[in-house]
């Protein structure tokens, strides 16, 4: 399905103007004009496997972002982010859940709140979060990995009330970067905060039996595979700007009256065909339809200065069996534990002498 977004294969037909080549790629949902537009893909799992290499975490990133293995250059993890929770963003959540429950003691959403709470408690504590990383498989990750990790951050207005402090929400999605020079009151839309190419919501996590691993190719005339070991299912939300009336673009922007505005017009065939991502003279015309994705759509990398490899926070663990090896000791976590443990070397030192 992605690949009628954008892919190597369509690409080359749709560059081919002939009549045989249009039957058999028809219209592509993102218009060669705004290809370059294509931006950002985001990862935002629930579960983190521990054996992600650069290497297999780029095929998995070519595969979402489409392009030729033969292609790839060595920056192509610069073009995703995994956004992940800190320990601190529960923290948080916890707190304003209690907060909404004492402001609404005696109403239906402090029963409801209650009954999760207590339901909570009755699990196991690495079952009441839904959200799995180990110290062990963080400590052992790639580090070109993890310097794709960002901070997971509740968007602003929220978009989903606090009456749950864990996380059950995957999805996968790439950004469509467009700068929008052009507003039209009577269209009565507002400008988006973000446009998406398209939008998974999905079961699937950050690992490689959900993802998928490469399959060597059998044959000089064999595309390259992907082997799955996890059924997974999906939504998948995909902007078509291909001067149909059943055009559509979707977006982050908590401000539209409903589900969508925006309105065709005669016009808007030769809109699409003169937009390009610095002038999309589309936007006033075609069809808008907000997702409202509770996290904010791109997150502030964990990693806040390029020149180290250091943590701004502690990335949440569900399980923490040795704080202060390999990754670990670049977390606030592992840092305070490391000083801690030094601390206490120094002392039997001064003791014995």
């Amino acid at each position: 399905i992605l690949s009628r977004l954008l892919d190597a294969y369509h690409m080359q037909l749709a560059n081919n103007n002939s009549k045989r080549s249009r039957r058999l790629v028809g219209p592509m949902w993102i218009p060669k004009p705004l290809w370059p537009a294509m931006n950002q893909l985001i990862v935002q799992p629930t579960s983190l496997g521990g054996n992600w290499t650069r290497e297999s975490l780029e095929e998995v990133v070519a595969k979402y972002l489409q392009k030729d293995p033969e292609d790839m250059d060595d920056e192509l993890l610069e073009e995703v982010d995994i956004i992940w929770p800190s320990w601190d963003f529960f923290a948080l959540m916890k707190e304003k859940r209690h907060a909404v429950w004492e402001l609404n003691q005696h109403t239906k959403a402090a029963s409801i709140i209650r009954r999760r709470m207590n339901a909570e408690k009755k699990k196991p504590k690495r079952e009441r979060l839904h959200v799995f990383l180990s110290s062990d498989s963080f400590a052992g990750l790639d580090r070109s990995v993890i310097s794709r990790m960002a901070l997971y951050e509740t968007s602003h207005p929220l978009q989903i009330p606090f009456t749950s402090s864990s996380l059950h929400i995957k999805s996968i999605y790439r950004l469509l970067n467009l700068n929008e020079n052009q507003s039209s009151q009577s269209s009565g839309c507002t400008e988006a905060e973000e446009r998406f190419s398209w939008f998974m919501l999905t079961s699937a996590c950050l690992s490689k039996g959900a993802q998928g691993k490469a399959t060597p190719r059998r044959g000089p005339e064999e595309h390259d595979e992907m082997s799955y070991s996890n059924f997974e299912l999906g939504v998948l939300f995909c902007s078509r700007l291909q001067e149909y009336d059943t055009d559509r673009l979707y977006v982050y922007d908590p401000q539209l009256k409903g589900c969508q505005c925006g309105s065709k017009d005669k016009n808007h065939k030769a809109r699409l065909r003169n937009s390009t991502p610095n002038n999309p003279l589309f936007l006033d015309s075609v069809r808008k339809v907000h997702l409202p994705v509770p996290f904010k759509i791109r997150a502030t990398s964990y990693q806040t200065d390029e020149d180290y490899d250091f943590f701004s926070a502690t990335p949440y663990l569900h399980e923490v069996t040795d704080g202060t090896k390999g990754n670990m000791k670049l977390t606030p976590y592992g840092q305070k534990l490391a000083r801690e443990n030094y601390n206490k070397s120094e002392d039997i030192f001064t003791y014995r002498f």
